[in-house]
Protein backbone atom coordinates (compact mmCIF):
# COMPACT_ATOMS: atom_id res chain seq x y z
CA UNK A 1 0.00 0.00 0.00
CA UNK A 2 3.24 2.38 0.86
CA UNK A 3 4.94 1.43 -2.13
CA UNK A 4 1.26 2.38 -4.26
CA UNK A 5 1.33 5.61 -2.88
CA UNK A 6 4.98 6.62 -3.77
CA UNK A 7 4.57 5.66 -7.08
CA UNK A 8 1.65 7.64 -7.10
CA UNK A 9 3.22 10.62 -5.41
CA UNK A 10 6.06 10.42 -7.65
CA UNK A 11 3.67 10.17 -10.90
CA UNK A 12 1.79 13.49 -9.41
CA UNK A 13 5.40 15.08 -8.99
CA UNK A 14 6.85 14.55 -12.58
CA UNK A 15 3.38 16.12 -13.72
CA UNK A 16 3.68 19.55 -12.14
CA UNK A 17 4.65 21.83 -14.73
CA UNK A 18 7.15 23.25 -12.69
CA UNK A 19 9.11 19.63 -12.94
CA UNK A 20 8.57 19.24 -16.23
CA UNK A 21 9.98 22.74 -16.75
CA UNK A 22 13.55 21.72 -15.37
CA UNK A 23 14.17 19.29 -18.01
CA UNK A 24 13.64 21.99 -20.94
CA UNK A 25 15.30 24.70 -19.66
CA UNK A 26 18.05 24.22 -22.08
CA UNK A 27 15.39 25.18 -24.98
CA UNK A 28 13.03 27.88 -23.21
CA UNK A 29 15.38 30.66 -24.68
CA UNK A 30 14.44 29.52 -28.26
CA UNK A 31 11.20 29.78 -27.55
CA UNK A 32 9.82 26.18 -27.82
CA UNK A 33 6.65 24.43 -26.11
CA UNK A 34 5.51 22.00 -24.21
CA UNK A 35 5.41 19.00 -26.90
CA UNK A 36 2.89 16.34 -24.51
CA UNK A 37 0.05 16.37 -23.64
CA UNK A 38 -1.42 14.87 -20.10
CA UNK A 39 -4.72 13.13 -20.14
CA UNK A 40 -6.34 12.74 -16.71
CA UNK A 41 -10.19 11.93 -16.14
CA UNK A 42 -11.05 15.55 -15.93
CA UNK A 43 -9.83 16.26 -19.47
CA UNK A 44 -13.22 16.71 -20.86
CA UNK A 45 -12.01 16.79 -24.60
CA UNK A 46 -13.28 14.57 -27.45
CA UNK A 47 -9.74 14.60 -28.60
CA UNK A 48 -9.39 11.99 -25.70
CA UNK A 49 -11.64 9.86 -27.72
CA UNK A 50 -8.66 8.99 -30.61
CA UNK A 51 -5.98 7.88 -29.14
CA UNK A 52 -4.31 6.87 -32.84
CA UNK A 53 -4.52 10.91 -33.45
CA UNK A 54 -3.19 11.77 -30.24
CA UNK A 55 -0.25 9.38 -30.88
CA UNK A 56 0.48 10.52 -34.28
CA UNK A 57 0.59 13.69 -33.39
CA UNK A 58 3.08 13.17 -30.82
CA UNK A 59 5.57 10.94 -33.07
CA UNK A 60 5.49 14.01 -35.31
CA UNK A 61 6.62 16.32 -31.87
CA UNK A 62 9.15 13.47 -30.50
CA UNK A 63 10.43 13.24 -33.42
CA UNK A 64 11.46 16.94 -33.76
CA UNK A 65 9.77 17.44 -37.22
CA UNK A 66 7.87 20.70 -35.92
CA UNK A 67 9.31 23.71 -33.33
CA UNK A 68 5.14 23.89 -31.74
CA UNK A 69 3.12 22.84 -29.38
CA UNK A 70 0.86 19.83 -29.15
CA UNK A 71 -2.22 22.36 -28.52
CA UNK A 72 -0.59 24.46 -32.14
CA UNK A 73 -0.12 21.03 -34.01
CA UNK A 74 -4.23 20.81 -33.49
CA UNK A 75 -4.71 23.58 -34.40
CA UNK A 76 -2.96 23.32 -37.59
CA UNK A 77 -4.97 19.97 -38.39
CA UNK A 78 -8.10 21.04 -37.35
CA UNK A 79 -7.97 24.47 -39.70
CA UNK A 80 -7.08 22.89 -42.47
CA UNK A 81 -9.66 20.83 -42.10
CA UNK A 82 -12.28 23.18 -41.76
CA UNK A 83 -11.46 24.80 -44.73
CA UNK A 84 -11.31 21.36 -46.98
CA UNK A 85 -15.02 22.35 -48.48
CA UNK A 86 -13.53 26.01 -49.72
CA UNK A 87 -11.87 26.43 -53.05
CA UNK A 88 -8.26 27.65 -52.99
CA UNK A 89 -4.44 25.78 -52.74
CA UNK A 90 -2.98 25.69 -49.60
CA UNK A 91 0.74 27.34 -48.89
CA UNK A 92 2.97 26.87 -45.78
CA UNK A 93 6.16 29.55 -45.56
CA UNK A 94 8.47 27.86 -43.60
CA UNK A 95 9.07 24.79 -43.72
CA UNK A 96 11.27 23.75 -41.17
CA UNK A 97 11.68 19.55 -40.84
CA UNK A 98 8.76 19.30 -42.77
CA UNK A 99 6.52 18.15 -40.03
CA UNK A 100 3.74 21.01 -40.32
CA UNK A 101 3.65 20.45 -43.84
CA UNK A 102 2.68 16.60 -43.38
CA UNK A 103 0.32 17.48 -41.12
CA UNK A 104 -1.01 19.94 -43.67
CA UNK A 105 -1.20 16.87 -46.28
CA UNK A 106 -2.82 14.87 -44.11
CA UNK A 107 -5.48 17.01 -43.16
CA UNK A 108 -6.20 17.56 -46.88
CA UNK A 109 -8.76 15.65 -47.88
CA UNK A 110 -9.60 17.66 -51.38
CA UNK A 111 -6.15 16.91 -52.29
CA UNK A 112 -5.64 20.50 -53.18
CA UNK A 113 -2.05 21.64 -54.26
CA UNK A 114 0.22 22.49 -51.67
CA UNK A 115 2.81 24.90 -51.74
CA UNK A 116 6.03 25.12 -49.33
CA UNK A 117 8.39 28.40 -49.68
CA UNK A 118 11.30 27.89 -47.76
CA UNK A 119 14.95 28.73 -48.33
CA UNK A 120 16.05 26.04 -46.70
CA UNK A 121 18.94 28.02 -45.34
CA UNK A 122 17.57 29.27 -42.82
CA UNK A 123 16.45 33.43 -41.62
CA UNK A 124 17.25 34.81 -44.63
CA UNK A 125 17.26 38.56 -43.24
CA UNK A 126 16.68 40.60 -40.06
CA UNK A 127 15.18 43.77 -39.31
CA UNK A 128 17.81 45.67 -36.84
CA UNK A 129 16.04 46.63 -32.98
CA UNK A 130 13.15 44.51 -33.51
CA UNK A 131 14.31 41.12 -34.21
CA UNK A 132 15.68 39.03 -32.30
CA UNK A 133 16.76 36.27 -34.08
CA UNK A 134 20.40 36.38 -36.51
CA UNK A 135 20.00 35.50 -40.19
CA UNK A 136 20.74 31.65 -40.66
CA UNK A 137 18.76 30.70 -37.53
CA UNK A 138 15.88 28.72 -37.67
CA UNK A 139 17.64 26.00 -40.28
CA UNK A 140 15.68 22.90 -40.68
CA UNK A 141 16.01 19.90 -42.94
CA UNK A 142 17.68 20.05 -46.38
CA UNK A 143 15.07 20.22 -49.70
CA UNK A 144 15.86 16.22 -49.84
CA UNK A 145 15.38 15.45 -46.50
CA UNK A 146 11.63 17.62 -46.74
CA UNK A 147 10.78 15.90 -49.73
CA UNK A 148 11.75 12.14 -48.63
CA UNK A 149 9.38 12.77 -45.50
CA UNK A 150 6.20 14.32 -47.52
CA UNK A 151 7.20 11.39 -50.23
CA UNK A 152 3.27 10.27 -50.31
CA UNK A 153 1.93 13.91 -51.11
CA UNK A 154 4.71 14.99 -53.81
CA UNK A 155 2.37 14.37 -56.51
CA UNK A 156 0.20 17.52 -54.92
CA UNK A 157 3.41 19.70 -53.20
CA UNK A 158 4.97 22.08 -55.17
CA UNK A 159 8.48 23.70 -53.81
CA UNK A 160 9.32 27.27 -53.85
CA UNK A 161 13.11 27.04 -52.82
CA UNK A 162 14.51 30.98 -52.29
CA UNK A 163 13.67 34.21 -51.26
CA UNK A 164 10.00 34.96 -50.69
CA UNK A 165 8.09 37.17 -52.26
CA UNK A 166 10.65 36.47 -54.84
CA UNK A 167 9.55 32.90 -55.43
CA UNK A 168 5.78 33.98 -55.75
CA UNK A 169 6.60 34.89 -59.31
CA UNK A 170 6.43 30.40 -59.77
CA UNK A 171 2.57 30.47 -59.21
CA UNK A 172 0.19 31.95 -62.01
CA UNK A 173 -1.47 35.10 -60.78
CA UNK A 174 -4.96 33.95 -60.51
CA UNK A 175 -4.10 31.33 -57.92
CA UNK A 176 -6.39 31.56 -55.19
CA UNK A 177 -5.52 30.02 -51.02
CA UNK A 178 -8.38 28.47 -49.14
CA UNK A 179 -5.50 27.75 -45.99
CA UNK A 180 -1.83 29.37 -45.60
CA UNK A 181 0.49 28.75 -42.27
CA UNK A 182 2.87 31.84 -42.06
CA UNK A 183 5.76 30.34 -39.82
CA UNK A 184 8.64 33.02 -40.99
CA UNK A 185 9.74 34.19 -37.22
CA UNK A 186 10.85 37.59 -38.46
CA UNK A 187 9.10 41.25 -39.14
CA UNK A 188 9.47 41.70 -43.08
CA UNK A 189 8.98 38.05 -44.15
CA UNK A 190 5.92 37.76 -42.17
CA UNK A 191 4.86 41.23 -43.52
CA UNK A 192 5.84 40.20 -47.27
CA UNK A 193 3.32 36.86 -46.06
CA UNK A 194 0.40 38.46 -45.08
CA UNK A 195 1.20 41.67 -48.23
CA UNK A 196 1.11 38.50 -50.78
CA UNK A 197 -1.52 35.69 -49.53
CA UNK A 198 -4.56 38.23 -47.90
CA UNK A 199 -5.67 39.51 -51.31
CA UNK A 200 -5.57 35.59 -52.62
CA UNK A 201 -7.52 34.61 -50.06
CA UNK A 202 -11.02 32.15 -50.73
CA UNK A 203 -13.72 34.08 -48.85
CA UNK A 204 -13.68 32.01 -45.66
CA UNK A 205 -10.16 30.76 -46.30
CA UNK A 206 -7.96 30.88 -43.13
CA UNK A 207 -4.27 32.42 -42.48
CA UNK A 208 -2.57 30.86 -39.06
CA UNK A 209 0.55 33.32 -37.99
CA UNK A 210 2.39 31.41 -35.81
CA UNK A 211 4.79 32.59 -32.88
CA UNK A 212 2.59 35.99 -32.99
CA UNK A 213 2.90 35.81 -29.12
CA UNK A 214 6.56 34.19 -28.87
CA UNK A 215 8.95 36.25 -27.11
CA UNK A 216 11.74 35.17 -29.14
CA UNK A 217 10.20 36.46 -32.23
CA UNK A 218 9.28 40.13 -31.48
CA UNK A 219 8.74 40.88 -35.43
CA UNK A 220 5.83 38.77 -35.84
CA UNK A 221 3.48 40.36 -34.13
CA UNK A 222 4.83 43.99 -35.14
CA UNK A 223 4.59 42.88 -38.34
CA UNK A 224 0.53 41.66 -37.88
CA UNK A 225 -0.48 44.04 -36.16
CA UNK A 226 0.33 46.72 -39.03
CA UNK A 227 -0.59 45.02 -41.56
CA UNK A 228 -4.73 44.73 -39.87
CA UNK A 229 -4.40 48.11 -38.41
CA UNK A 230 -7.16 48.96 -41.24
CA UNK A 231 -8.78 45.69 -42.21
CA UNK A 232 -12.26 44.40 -41.33
CA UNK A 233 -10.75 40.93 -40.30
CA UNK A 234 -10.94 39.92 -36.39
CA UNK A 235 -7.51 37.92 -35.62
CA UNK A 236 -8.21 35.21 -33.75
CA UNK A 237 -5.72 34.10 -30.36
CA UNK A 238 -5.29 30.34 -30.87
CA UNK A 239 -2.64 28.41 -28.02
CA UNK A 240 0.10 28.61 -27.60
CA UNK A 241 1.49 31.11 -29.85
CA UNK A 242 -0.74 31.16 -33.09
CA UNK A 243 -2.92 33.59 -34.31
CA UNK A 244 -5.68 33.03 -37.07
CA UNK A 245 -7.58 35.39 -39.48
CA UNK A 246 -10.47 34.11 -41.12
CA UNK A 247 -11.00 36.15 -44.67
CA UNK A 248 -14.41 38.13 -45.27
Amino acid sequence: MLLNFLKRLIHFIKRQPFIRCLGRLPYLSKGYCDNEIYIDPLWNHTLANSPEQIQYFQSILNSNLVAMSFHEVVNLHRIVSRTNHLSGDLAECGSFHGGSALIMAKANESKKPIHLFDTFTGIPEITADVDLLKVGDVKGSALDDVRNLLYEFNDLIRYHVGFFPETTLEIPLETKFSFVNLDMDVYESTKAGFEYFYPRMTRGGAIICHDYFSKSCPGVKKAVDEFFADKPETLIDLWHTQIVMIKL
